[in-house]
């Protein structure tokens, strides 16, 4: 498998790239990408940054820390990945909720 590193602003975040190039149609590959929980709480703080105010809002009513914690790592990795695919800053990701509760991204206006 490739390794992809993307930069934060007090260190990295390696995230593992597993499958590169499994081709699903003649137009995209899948991607899958893993992404380590343990992390310092700097790169911590650096992820929370990046989530909107409903997502710190929603971290916020974790009860129990490493909820809290699991939740930002995900949601900001999330933020990242799509982000640098996309070639625009994370923070600026907006996400929006289907009928039945599924997630998808809103459009970017540049």
């Amino acid at each position: 498998p490739k390794r992809r590193v993307l930069e934060t602003s007090s260190g990295t975040i390696k995230l593992q790239l597993l499958i590169s190039s499994v081709q699903t149609s003649t137009e995209g590959a899948v991607r899958v990408w893993q992404v380590r929980l343990e992390m310092t709480e700097a790169h911590l703080r650096d992820l929370a940054s990046l989530l909107s105010q409903d997502e710190q809002a929603r971290a916020d009513r974790f009860t129990f820390p490493e909820g809290k914690r699991r939740y930002i790592v995900t949601r900001g990795s999330l933020r990242k990945v799509i982000g640098q695919c996309l070639n625009t800053n994370p923070h600026d990701l907006t996400f929006g909720t289907g009928t039945h509760g599924k997630p998808f991204l809103t459009p970017i206006n540049k």
